[in-house]
């Protein structure tokens, strides 16, 4: 995992300064413009329909000041973390669904924070854009383990999670929980990663997961093309409590997730388009 998924040294460098006491709006800013690449993308994302504010975001100095240290601290992750897996390939996974489906879990996860809290919370972007980057993990270093849960589960159907833990000892979520940890990101992303599927057991951070869990049936109702009253009608009763959503509330997540799909694309994947 270390050799496959090592990040920039920017991407450190950024943790080290934000979980500093003395941090700085200068120095993140300073930090983040040593990366051109990361720059650029930060303020097209800054002034984009999907993140963007009122007024538009000249410099770097500018977003972190609009944006706050955290925003721009998930922001800068998504993007470090999409441009170092996009650049990973397996003939094994098409990566044109691949960031479709994780993009469509991200805008997903977001509106699920923003319609339960009212309030703009980028980490449910990262949260469901990470979410199943243990799969590409598992293809890229044990590729005939993963391939074979995978045909199990699509010969004699079952759960894909309780497949990999069969052949493989743990599952994609297990291991994009440990990835998440492994780069010092917040419990709140790392244990939703890892519970996405069991968020009961995701103690302190179990909402963040229940939202990681609701974002996963928008994708699924995509993959089986299915309506969103025969996904509702699925659910657990309890992930509306745990969410503070309502079951009304699960199209209208999935009308906006399908609604920004295409700009998050543009953003983090434009080689889509």
């Amino acid at each position: 995992m270390d050799r496959l998924a090592s990040l920039p040294p920017v991407f450190h460098r950024i943790q080290v300064e934000l979980d500093s006491p003395d941090g700085s709006i200068t120095t993140l800013s300073q930090l983040i413009s040593s990366d051109p690449a990361l720059a650029a993308v930060l303020l097209k994302v800054a002034n984009s329909a999907l993140f963007g504010f009122a007024n538009r975001i000249d410099t770097i100095s500018r977003a972190v000041t609009v944006l706050g240290m955290q925003q721009v601290r998930e922001l800068s992750i998504a993007i470090l973390v999409t441009r170092t897996f996009t650049s990973l390939h397996s003939r094994h996974v098409d990566p044109e669904q691949f960031w479709r489906n994780s993009l469509l879990r991200a805008v997903a996860c977001r509106a699920a924070f923003r319609v339960s809290s009212g309030q703009r919370e980028e980490r449910g972007f990262v949260t469901g854009l990470l979410a199943h980057l243990g799969h590409m993990v598992m293809v890229l270093s044990v590729p005939e383990l993963a391939i074979a849960a995978a045909n199990e589960v699509a010969e004699g159907g079952g759960s894909l999670i309780e497949a990999e833990r069969r052949v493989i000892g743990c599952d994609h979520a297990e291991v994009g929980g440990c990835l998440a940890d492994a780069w010092g990101l917040p419990p709140s992303i790392s244990l939703a990663i890892a519970f996405q599927y069991q968020p009961r057991l995701a103690g302190s951070e179990a909402r963040d997961a229940w939202m990681l869990f609701l974002a996963n049936q928008v994708v699924a109702a995509e993959e089986r093309q299915l309506a969103s009253e025969e996904i509702v009608a699925e659910l657990d009763p309890e992930v509306w409590e745990r969410t503070h959503l309502h079951p009304e509330n699960f199209s209208a997540l999935r009308e906006e997730a399908e609604l920004n799909l295409a700009s998050a694309l543009s953003l983090f994947y434009p080689r889509a388009h």
